[in-house]
């Protein structure tokens, strides 16, 4: 059982159920202040908007995959490799520029605002490999943001090679 499962167990158990979906309030959502380099923000920014979402929706993807285990991500991305071949899609991924945690420093804050249940399992998660919530968040986030840029590389790249093999067609 996932923390995210854990954790979404452990709310409903206290909660009562929805009968539908409904819009939360961000005045009560849990909230988390998120501390990091402008360049994070940046790069999250520029990934939101290409999935048509706010950076707290990308934020709160990128947490619930991490939670998950980044399942769907690395199925994704193997995809891209498999029809590309592990050759070319490396050579095309050499030039991804990739975030590097390690050397940058928190100068930028945001609040988060978390659906229910995944503050709890992210300290859950973060509990488990014995880091704090924040060095947590932003590993997750590091690793997000990598594999959507190189997602978006491989896709990119497999929409020129089926362009350009539909020309060669005609």
């Amino acid at each position: 059982m996932t923390a995210l499962s854990m954790a979404t167990t452990a709310h409903t158990a206290t909660h009562p159920p929805r009968s539908c979906r409904r819009v939360q309030d961000s005045r009560k959502a849990d909230k988390f202040v998120l501390t990091t380099h402008s360049t994070i923000i940046d790069a999250l920014d520029e990934i939101a908007r290409s999935h048509s979402r706010s950076i707290n929706s990308e934020i709160i993807m990128a947490v619930a995959e991490a939670l998950d285990g980044s399942q769907r991500t690395a199925f994704e991305r193997q995809l891209y490799l498999n029809h590309l071949g592990e050759g070319r899609a490396g050579l095309i991924l050499v030039g991804v520029r990739h975030i590097d945690l390690s050397a940058m420093r928190g100068d930028h804050s945001t609040t988060v605002r978390f659906p229910d249940g995944i503050r709890d399992a992210i300290a859950i998660e973060a509990g488990l490999k014995q880091m704090s919530m924040m060095t947590w968040m932003l590993k997750a986030l590091q690793c997000w943001i990598n594999d959507q840029r190189d997602i978006h590389t491989l896709q990119n790249a497999c929409a020129e090679i089926q362009h350009q093999d539909s020309s060669n067609v005609e």
